[in-house]
């Protein structure tokens, strides 16, 4: 998530460099997809999505008919918010609709160079989200730690973990859906 708007300015699916990318359901004509050597990215697609609140109206083309095209392919919601960006009404109201389909994370990120708003935030979702934990990462240095074959700071790890058991529970719920 940067730290100036917008910042995503077209999808971004990123992978593992080893991946099919058959059968994943994601129109690929508007996405621009990078292949990574990321260990994590074996268990997981990340789209990197335009912020909602960066367009007007879901036309053709924009960031909201893009993001709205994308969601349904979502197990997993990760919102990544900076401290300037978290109590976004707008932002707000598309994370409800597309809750009832996935579950959400919230991640504060430039944990190096903003203040921790998570308790606020906190308090700001609890209106309308259950937030059981909001994670606050520096995701640059993370990605640089992990790209040299550091280990990368607890914080970002417990938020890989994390991931990991929400991608797994949803991956048992639709099994037992299909069987």
């Amino acid at each position: 998530s940067g730290r100036e708007r917008p910042t995503t300015r077209q999808p971004v699916l990123l992978i593992h460099q080893d991946l099919d990318l058959q059968g994943t359901g994601l129109d690929l004509a508007d996405v621009q997809v990078q292949r990574l050597d990321v260990p994590l990215l074996r268990d997981i697609l990340l789209v990197d999505c335009p912020d909602p609140d960066t367009s007007g109206e879901a036309v053709p083309g924009s960031n909201l008919d893009m993001l709205r095209r994308i969601l349904p392919h979502c197990d997993v919601l990760l919102y990544v918010s900076t401290q300037q960006k978290y109590r976004s009404d707008r932002i707000s109201e598309e994370l409800l609709q597309a809750a009832e389909g996935c579950r959400l994370v919230f991640v504060q990120t430039h944990a190096d160079l903003d203040a921790d708003i998570r308790d606020d935030w906190q308090r700001h979702l609890s209106q309308r989200f259950e937030t059981p934990q909001i994670f606050l990462v520096d995701s640059r240095q993370a990605l640089l730690d992990q790209q040299e074959g550091r280990a990368v700071p607890t914080a970002f790890a417990e938020l890989q973990e994390f991931l990991r058991q929400q991608l797994s529970s949803s991956r048992r719920l639709a099994i037992r859906r299909a069987s």
